[in-house]
């Protein structure tokens, strides 16, 4: 007998998007995921079991047999394949994506297999709060898969989920591990050559704006805003025009985000970091270890080393961060 996650797999294979009225980029975006959808959905069976997990070093993939809420948000949905998921397993789902071309997506896919969300909103954090107001919806959980290290606000995201309901329980997965020292100085790599056309787009908005700066000035400037979006910019410059003193450099040499958009560049924070970021929201956080993809490599050789790594993940308790792909991040109400 198939299991659930498996009957879901097997339905979302069988779907023809070439002939979904779905735009390039999704379409392109799914066929890359098919062929190891697997591997994303013992992702999300983790997520779903570090829901109920209290011990940062646990690292079980198998979902828990009963859903933990009525009520849970796929924030940052994207294709909805965890919506589906979701939904099968028996959880009333809210869907949320800023992309209206995602909310597209998962709506035909919704309208193709007959299931899906309960809910499909197109938004942010804003939107999604005001939704629940409105519906007088309480969602008592929510997964968000590689987002957290775009979201340019923290603070105010985690204040705002909050708001939505203080007993929030969360899961968020990231690459962004910042206990790994090969993705790091992968990911560092990339913020660097980002960074080159972000600096740029921060000189013209600000010599655009204060035309009268010299160009030691704008440079200065461009180089103490980096990971600012142009309407805090906007402040740096009044507050410079008003005292003549620079702003404090950030304090990490590379993390950097797109200015116009606020979208960091897959931003490294440490656990320290997101540890008072939630706890400033009234949250608590534990991290548990990912794990590697075994089945996409064919090469007998190297499939032994990823399970070998696997195990050490599993297996060598604080040590296995330093191994592990990606991580998850869990926030729990301090005081529930």
């Amino acid at each position: 007998m198939m299991s659930v996650d498996e009957i879901c797999i097997d339905k979302i294979r069988k779907i023809d998007y070439n002939h979904l009225d779905i735009s390039d980029y999704n379409r392109k975006y799914i066929q890359k995921i098919i062929p190891h959808i697997n591997y994303y959905f013992q992702i999300y069976s983790q997520a779903i079991f570090a829901l109920h997990c209290k011990d940062e070093a646990q690292n079980n993939t198998e979902p828990h047999p009963k859903p933990l809420s009525t009520l849970i948000v796929d924030f940052g949905g994207g294709h909805g394949f965890l919506s589906l998921f979701l939904k099968s397993l028996g959880y009333r789902v809210i869907y949320c994506d800023i992309n209206p071309l995602s909310v597209k997506t998962i709506s035909l896919i919704k309208e193709e297999l007959g299931f899906g969300p309960d809910y499909v909103i197109t938004g942010s954090v804003s939107e999604l709060k005001q939704f629940c107001h409105e519906n007088q919806l309480k969602p008592e959980a929510l997964i968000a898969t590689d987002l957290i290290e775009h979201v340019y606000d923290l603070q105010d995201f985690f204040r705002q989920l909050s708001q939505i309901n203080p007993n929030l329980e969360m899961i968020f997965t990231t690459g962004s591990n910042p206990e790994n020292p090969y993705k790091c100085s992968r990911l560092r790599r990339y913020m660097t050559q980002e960074e080159k056309v972000y600096f740029i787009k921060r000189k013209e908005f600000i010599q655009l704006n204060a035309n009268h700066l010299t160009e030691a000035e704008a440079n200065t400037l461009s180089k103490r805003s980096r990971g600012k979006i142009y309407s805090d910019i906007l402040k740096i410059l009044d507050s410079y025009q008003k005292t003549g003193n620079f702003p404090l450099p950030l304090d990490d040499a590379f993390n950097t985000c797109d200015p116009e958009t606020g979208n960091w560049t897959e931003r490294i924070l440490s656990f320290k970091t997101y540890k008072q970021l939630a706890s400033e929201a009234g949250f608590q956080a534990i991290f548990i270890r990912g794990f590697y993809n075994e089945e996409r490599i064919s090469n007998s050789g190297l499939k032994l080393v990823l399970r070998l790594l696997n195990f050490c993940i599993r297996k060598s308790g604080k040590f296995g961060f330093k191994l592990a792909p990606y991580i998850l991040i869990k926030l729990s109400p301090k005081y529930g």
